[in-house]
């Protein structure tokens, strides 16, 4: 019978997931700085980020990558933000 770590070997799994179990981590290269005032607005508004992913059509993985960094929002999806937590868009998006 082979191990865990035999297996992993013939089906080439990376040593990241043999060792640790989990996810790997990612090395993704940010687009822009965290956003902390949406957030921020969000939770005053008593919005979950499902309720904004569904409002802007995205899911909500994408939303949080927006938020983090990692993608950008589109001019369309800056407005409806701006309407949804009723802030000017200078002041979520600096």
């Amino acid at each position: 019978m082979l191990t865990t770590v035999q297996n992993s070997a013939i089906l080439n799994v990376p040593k990241a997931v043999q060792k640790g179990g989990g996810e790997m981590k990612r090395n993704r290269p940010k687009k822009h700085p965290e956003y902390y005032a949406i957030p921020a607005y969000q939770r005053l508004a008593r919005l979950s980020d499902e309720d904004v992913a569904k409002y802007l059509g995205v899911t909500v993985r994408t939303y949080k990558d927006k938020i983090n960094g990692y993608s950008d929002f589109s001019n369309a999806q800056g407005e409806m933000l701006s309407r949804l937590l009723n802030q000017p868009q200078k002041k979520s998006f600096f």
